[in-house]
């Protein structure tokens, strides 16, 4: 059998009533009182003994079938008499849940949990004894649900353990099921709002602290690992951000430095699995400058472009107002660029169209300075639109 070992006696109306908690620590899982009679309810309904023992009194749970409304219940004894639930209660749970409630009472109020042959009950102490093979075989698999062992690293508030797992941990105890596995298993050690069933209440917090820990504190051979885990793990879909890391300000950027340079090292190394996000933010913090290759034009290409201009000043458009930049490339398939005040043209430009492709880029881009107006923005649009008409009708001479 498996012994919980509490001290103190517990008072049996604590077991059998709804509403009683009698935690007082500060640094409690979960509930005491609740969660124990869903814990008894779940033992019973996959077939599990249990038996308590208050000092030397004992108190044996067992179920009775009675049928309420048509329907059939298990009704849960205590000592032969009617605890007021069902085996019902706790319909979510499984047998796992059980014992981790049951592990949690005893290391909340500072006992101990053990396997026994028999149970020694003693007055001064509070004996929980479950037999059964199903909960035998998943004590024995109980390190998939409770850290016991000294953590690989402590970073702010979490201790991180060098082992791949299947949930989070919660000061040791697991209390949620990750959708993905992670390559390295986190228990918080702070102050998390856990649900009645000592699950996570929601998970943004636990996420958002953990990113806050490994940004500031995380060593650079811990935090490689994290930034550099495929998407298919729980750490690849970390999401690291300026807003919830607080990396803004010279002092904020100062913080984050040896977070930075980690990333900074992984993008060198051209690793493919990089965390996404931490790249953005690499990105923001550090913006690329915008230095194109210049263009040395040849002399037919200073004639198409001389062209180009002439054609687009007589046209009404001012293009050589701003200084125009000529340079080797600024991406695939683009010809042209505003920025910064000025305009860029490629060599492709002069590629694809000569004179007359020089002369659209040239207003496209003026246009963008001029006015400030984006790529498919409708105000551009309903000016082209308007200059075309306008050239329509000068040139027929057709009023509108």
């Amino acid at each position: 059998m498996i012994i919980f070992e509490n001290p103190g006696e517990i008072d049996i109306d604590a077991v059998t009533t709804f509403g009683v908690s009698v935690k007082t620590s500060l640094s409690a899982i979960g509930y005491f009182g609740t969660g124990l009679k869903y814990a008894i309810a779940v033992l019973l309904r996959n077939g599990q003994r249990i038996t308590l023992y208050s000092g030397l009194r004992r108190y044996d749970f067992s179920t009775v079938t009675q049928s309420i409304r048509g329907k059939d219940f298990e009704l849960v004894l205590c000592n032969g008499e009617k605890m007021g639930l069902t085996t019902e209660v706790g319909k979510n749970w499984q047998l796992w849940m059980a014992m981790r409630e049951l592990y949690c009472n005893a290391k909340d109020e500072g006992g101990a949990s053990y396997y026994a042959l028999e149970a020694k009950p003693e007055e001064g102490k509070t004996l929980v004894a479950i037999e059964g093979e199903a909960f035998q075989e998943l004590w024995k698999k109980r390190h998939a649900y409770f850290l016991e062992e000294p953590p690989t690293w402590r970073v702010g508030p979490f201790h991180i353990h060098d082992k791949p797992a299947t949930h989070l941990f919660y000061k040791g105890v697991a209390v949620y099921k990750l959708e993905k596995p992670s390559l390295l298993t986190y228990d918080a050690q702070g102050s998390l709002t856990l649900t009645e069933d000592r699950t996570l209440a929601e998970t943004y917090s636990y996420k958002h602290y953990l990113t806050v820990a490994l940004s500031r504190k995380a060593p650079p051979d811990l935090l490689k690992r994290v930034l550099s885990a495929e998407e298919k793990t729980f750490e690849g879909g970390l999401i690291f951000e300026r807003l919830t890391l607080g990396i803004f300000g010279d002092e904020g950027v100062k913080q984050a430095q040896p977070f930075l340079a980690t990333v900074e090292t992984l993008m060198k190394e051209k690793i493919a699995t990089l965390n996404n996000s931490a790249r953005k933010l690499w990105e923001e913090v550090n913006p690329k400058k915008f230095a194109p290759d210049l263009l040395k034009p040849t002399k037919l290409q200073k004639a198409a472009l001389e062209r180009a201009i002439d054609f687009c000043v007589q046209l009404g458009f001012p293009v050589n107002k701003y200084e125009i930049v000529l340079a080797q490339s600024l991406g695939a398939g683009i010809l042209g660029l505003a920025h910064e005040g000025k305009i860029y043209l490629t060599a492709q430009c002069f590629d694809v169209g000569g004179a007359k492709a020089l002369a659209s880029t040239l207003i496209e881009e003026y246009l963008h300075v001029e006015n400030g107006w984006k790529d498919g923005q409708r105000e551009l649009q309903n000016f082209l639109f308007d200059r075309l008409v306008t050239l329509g009708q000068e040139a027929l001479a057709f009023p509108l």
